[in-house]
Parts: C-alpha cells; structure tokens; sequence
C-alpha cells in the first residue's frame, strides 16, 4: 500500500520527538586550553611569583606585562624541564629576546636570569618546551624598575630623530633609557648667541655615542664613551662651540646591543663676541671694521670650519702690533693685503691660553685680520695699535782728541729704549761695526791712526720682542789722530 505524503509527515515528526526525549545532541566544540597564544596570555603582576607546567597536550604558556612607564624588567625562570625556551615580545609579536636552558646535573634544574631596557607598553613572555618531548613544572617572578626617563617613551619610542626631537633647556638634568627596542634618543636645544657648550653625561650603559645636529642635520660634534672597568659607569665631559641657531643632541647605543639610563646636561656661556657670528664674515669680502687700540673678542666655532676676517685700513706708513689670545691649541693669525696677499702671521700652537705679539710695517691701504684655527674651536681676543717710529737723531759732533780714539755725541730723544751707534770705513757702511748705547755719547777706542772713519746713529724702542728703529742721522766723519 503506498504511503501518501501525509503519512510520512506524521512519521519524521515521530522520530524528531523520540530524538528530543531520548536525549541525544550534536557533539560540543572543543575548548582552547588557557594562555597557550598570544592572544589568551595570562596578565601577571610585577614582583609576585607564578607556578605553572608544561604538559605532553601543553608545549607553551603565555604572559602578559604592562610596563607603565620606561624601565627595566628583571626576571628569574626556574624549571624542572629537562629543556625549556623563553621569549620575550612587543606588543606587535615582534621578538625582543631569547634564551634557554637545559636542567643542570647538580641542581636538577634549569634557570633563566636576565633583565631587558624597555619602553613603555605592552609585552609578552612566551615559556615553552625546546625539542617538542620536555615536560614539568616551572616557577618564575618579573620585577620592574622605572627608568624615570624625562620623556618616557612607549612602542619603538618616540624621539628616534631630529624631526621628533624633545626640546631641552641649558642647567637642567635630563635622563634618557635607551631600550631594547628605542636604541636612539634625539633632543633639541637653541643657543641665542654664539657660546660654549659645556656638555656633561653619566650612566650605566656599556658605550654610547653623543652627536650634535645642526638645524640642517649636518654632524658637528660626535664622541664616544665606554664604561668604566671600576665604577661601571660611563661619563663624559667636552665643551662644543657653536654659533646662534638651533642644535640637536643626539644619544645612541654604538653596537644597538647595550641599553642602559643616561643622565646628563647642557650648560652655556657666552663667547661675548664682538660681531655676533652668523658665519657671514667667513670671507674677505664680508669683514667686520675694526679700530685701532679697541680690544675685540671672537670665537671659532664649528660651524662650516668657522674663520674670522675683520678689516682695518692704515693711511701712511705706520708700524702696526697685533697682540693676540687664543685658548686654542692650533690655528692662525694671518694678516692679508688687499689683493690676498699674506703680510705676516701669528701661529698659536701647541699652548693654550697663551698671548703672542707682533709688529708689521704696513704701507697705506686696507687690510684684513683673518683668524683660522685648523678645526680647532674656541674663543679669542686681540688687539691692533700703531707704535710711533723713534724720532731721527741729530749726530752732534765726532771727534778724534786722542789718540786712535772717536767719541761721538749726539742729541738725546724722549719715549727711546736706546741708540745704535755705527762706523765703517767707507762712507757707503760697507763694512759695519755697531755699538748698543744706552746715553748720549759714545767713545771708540783701537781704532787706526791717520784713517778716516764715518759715523751715523739711530734710536731705538723695544716693544714685546721687537725693536722698532728710527732712521739713521746724517753720517759725520772724522780722520783719526
């Protein structure tokens, strides 16, 4: 009898409730065991010990940091696990670090101590076993200290150009971690006239480099310090010279391995230059006007091989004197006619805060002082006067009253060191003989009966290690008794 729709209807029905009142379901979905991913990491706490395993179903555990702020994390893992790995990730799952141990044959054990330099942020600890069979227990606790940075930093920081860069102020203390995962930290600093920079820093970390930035980004100044063998800090002292503008300090770890906390700070004093320094006087044509016996005050700095000209114009002849101090080790004084042409030096080497003096002999015409130091920086100060030529001497007399002897005597002059006193037997002084005079006259003695001699003087004055010599008097002469 064949069935009609109906019938059948009635008997699925049938079977749906015996399916409900017997009892019988759909299999359940299986639950994911607790922090065994990333994204099921355990939260745990600073400084509070945690206990757990690794089982044949369970080859890792996840855990989850906050760090605050910047700072450095310390970690103890003790594990009975024949091997065990732990890793340590960002916020991104990028690794930061790695490690293992085997159980020691002594202690039964196996342990993980370390520390990492991190900013602030979000972290992961992965604890797994290594070869895919180790299983048992392990316990550990991750301690936190604050970096107390000036500007904590979170992620792969946030001062990692001069783009970016912190501004700072001079006479304050700053401090900069550099981080496993911030290796570079950069500030600003503006210098309102040119000056010296007296940079000061301290820490902990293995060697780092310090680099000053110009506003265009060109390197100045870079140094490097290690760490010291005994006090395990590391310190640095420089002064850096530098003209108005804005500078950026730049700290880095020199292999992108050592992390550490760095203190450190700027300090500034005024070079008081004369002609505040844009570096527009670095050529001839653009010299700064000086006058004589005005002392001026100058600095070179770093910036683009800083030099100095000034000018000054001599109208007649005039003997000038330079007189110069520099706390430089190297460089030069040089003054330029006004074709270029070098007129003389005075070269400050090898000494520091040291005067030099000299004197030139200059014709009418315009002048230029250009002062250079070789790469060298520092501040200086000079001076040009004019010394006035010792007047010409009138020659009184020359007389033999004895036998083979001369005296000569001649007019005593104001403002002199002395008098040279010349004869020869030529009227043209071709063969000379001189005598130093301090007085009026002078007697020569041994001298050739019969035999005419001629005589002139001159004065003289002493200034530094310079003798400055008037002209010579009109020549006399005389035949010897």
């Amino acid at each position: 009898m064949v069935e009609t729709l109906k019938t059948i209807m009635i008997k699925l029905k049938i079977v749906i409730v015996l399916f409900v009142v017997i009892g019988v379901s759909m299999p359940a979905r299986a639950v994911k065991a607790a922090n065994t991913d990333i994204g099921s990491a355990k939260s745990i706490s600073f400084g509070t010990q945690y206990n757990d395993s690794i089982t044949s179903s369970v080859d890792r555990r996840y855990y989850k940091i906050t760090l605050p702020t910047s700072g450095k994390i310390w970690w103890n893992v003790e594990a009975d696990i024949q091997y065990f790995r732990m890793y340590i990730y960002d916020s991104n799952s990028e690794e930061l670090f790695y490690d293992y141990d085997s159980r020691s044959s002594v202690t039964n054990r196996a342990t993980i101590n370390n520390s990492l330099d991190l900013t602030s942020g979000i972290y992961y600890v992965e604890i797994s076993e290594k070869y895919g069979s180790n299983t048992g227990d392990f316990n550990f606790i991750i301690s936190y200290t604050p970096s107390n940075e000036t500007f904590s930093e979170s992620g792969d920081g946030s001062n990692n150009n001069i783009l970016v860069a912190n501004e700072i102020s001079f006479n304050n203390v700053y401090i900069s971690q550099l981080a496993k995962n911030d290796s570079v930290d950069c500030f600003k600093f503006n210098v309102v006239t040119s000056g010296t920079i007296s940079f000061w820093g301290e820490g902990d970390i293995g060697a780092a480099y310090f680099k000053i930035y110009d506003n265009e980004g060109t390197g100045l100044y870079s140094d490097y310090e290690s760490r010291d063998s005994v006090t395990n800090r590391s310190t640095l002292n420089r002064n850096y010279y530098l003209q108005k503008g804005a500078y950026y300090l730049r700290i880095g770890d020199v292999y992108s391995s050592q992390t550490g906390v760095i203190q450190f700070r700027l300090l500034f004093a005024s070079a008081n230059e004369s002609f505040q320094e844009t570096g527009a006087d670095d050529t001839i044509q653009r010299a700064n006007s000086i006058n004589y016996n005005t002392k001026y005050y100058g600095q070179l700095a770093k910036n683009h091989d800083d030099v100095d000209y000034y000018k000054f114009t001599v109208s007649g002849k005039k003997i000038i004197t330079l007189d110069f101090t520099s706390e430089m080790t190297s460089g030069y004084a040089r003054i330029y006619d006004q074709s270029g042409n070098s007129q003389g030096y005075l070269s400050f080497n090898n000494t520091a805060n040291i005067t030099k003096s000299d004197i030139w002999q200059l014709s009418s015409g315009t002048y230029y002082l250009c002062v250079s130091s070789n790469s060298y920086c520092g501040n200086y100060s000079f001076k040009i006067g004019t010394i006035t030529v010792p007047k010409k001497v009138t020659l009184s007399s020359v007389k033999s009253n004895k036998k083979r002897k001369v005296t000569a005597k001649w007019k005593k002059i104001s403002g002199v060191s002395g008098y040279e006193l010349q004869y020869s037997s030529t009227k043209y002084f071709y063969y000379t003989n001189t005598y130093i005079v301090k007085g009026k006259s002078k007697t020569i003695k041994g001298l050739y009966s019969k035999n005419r001699y001629y005589f002139r003087v001159r004065a003289y004055k002493i200034v530094g290690n310079n003798k400055i010599y008037g002209a010579w008097s009109k020549k006399k002469s005389v035949k010897v008794r």
